[in-house]
């Protein structure tokens, strides 16, 4: 017997205007194989205007609507978040602000608008704005996780549209679930696996071998970046602290290392003439976890006004589908496609 396995979950999410709204998603599995793919609230269309490709010397983009994220809008488009586990409407630090997302990809789903500016190029970002937007949104991970939800934990962004972003505004996404993700399952088994089997673990074991080689790049505080032996996107970096398993245990000074570093991987993406990437990072916060802390970014096409990737954080590197359109939705209407309807 095939069983075609679907959790719905009602998101409420506190309005500025004072109401509850709740908000349908739905979690799916593969039948044959199991993976997860997440059929999200429908978006609003935004349509970007006129620039050129690519360079902030030809000034930014502009959108057909008025972006939510800036911070004149925030407190009047953005939700608040649950009373009954923060003590605020939304949390604060540095230029970062943290509010739940209008258009959840799970119970317990964030954004962080990173900047004050509605346009950063790549090689503006500050390690400042990441420290800030990292520390907020590990503050709200973990208010979460000590009120009994996760112990999931990704911290994502795609930066501009050819990189899967709906709004140019810089922000970050914030998810706490109870599964894995499809990835993150995949590695936690297969490190899992490997500690049974040669008795070490995976990540510590890997970066004693690449330490030092044609792969290794940095090592501050507990930090160390690396590219990976086989690579999931073009350009790709990893963070990895082997021996700290939680975001909650990560310090101000690493925490700032980590962003500096980052920052410094931006600047070489635009140095080399591009302006997009993807970036996660995720933990498993549990006694148990095989999986260090654990930041990957990668790099994505050139902007262009003309296009938006339909490929996000989510499938490059979290290898989940995400759609705002269920398989029902789209075959009744290729029905009547077919029949001569197209309505």
């Amino acid at each position: 017997m095939i069983r075609f396995v679907r959790e719905k979950i009602q998101v409420p999410l506190h309005l500025p205007e004072g109401i509850t709204a709740l908000v349908d998603v739905e979690l799916r599995r593969d039948p044959l194989c199991g993976e997860q793919c997440r059929i999200t609230p429908r978006r609003p269309s935004t349509r970007l205007k006129g620039h050129r490709t690519g360079s902030s010397e030809a000034g930014p983009p502009v959108e057909s609507s008025p972006c939510p994220l800036c911070p004149a809008a925030v407190k009047d488009s953005t939700p608040r978040l649950d009373p009954a586990i923060f003590a605020e409407e939304r949390l604060r630090r540095g230029e970062a602000v943290l509010f739940p997302n209008l258009y959840p990809y799970g119970r317990w789903s964030a954004v962080v608008a990173l900047t004050h500016a509605h346009w950063v190029a790549l090689d503006e970002y500050s390690a400042r704005q990441y420290a800030d937007g990292l520390g907020v949104a590990i503050e709200y991970a973990k208010a979460l996780i000590e009120a009994g939800h996760g112990p999931w934990v990704s911290i994502t962004q795609n930066h501009l549209p050819t990189a899967g972003a709906t709004l140019l505004h810089p922000h970050l996404q914030v998810h706490v679930d109870e599964r894995p993700n499809n990835f993150f399952a995949r590695v936690s088994a297969a490190a899992a696996r490997h500690r049974e089997r040669e008795n070490e673990d995976y990540f510590e074991a890997l970066l004693a071998a690449e330490r030092g080689g044609d792969r290794w790049i940095a090592e501050s505080d507990r930090v160390a970046w690396l590219s990976p032996f086989a690579p999931r996107g073009f350009f790709e970096f990893w963070a990895l602290l082997p021996s700290e398993r939680s975001l909650f245990g990560l310090t101000a000074g690493e925490l700032d290392a980590l962003s500096q570093e980052l920052c410094s991987s931006f600047a070489f993406y635009r140095r080399l003439g591009w302006d997009a990437f993807n970036l996660a990072l995720c933990t498993h916060e549990a006694p148990e976890s095989d999986l260090p802390v654990w930041l990957r970014v990668v790099l994505r096409g050139r902007f262009s006004s003309h296009a938006r990737s339909d490929v996000s954080f989510h499938e490059k590197l979290l290898e989940e589908m995400s759609m705002s359109i269920s398989p029902e939705e789209y075959t009744r209407l290729y029905r009547g496609f077919r029949d001569g309807n197209p309505r």
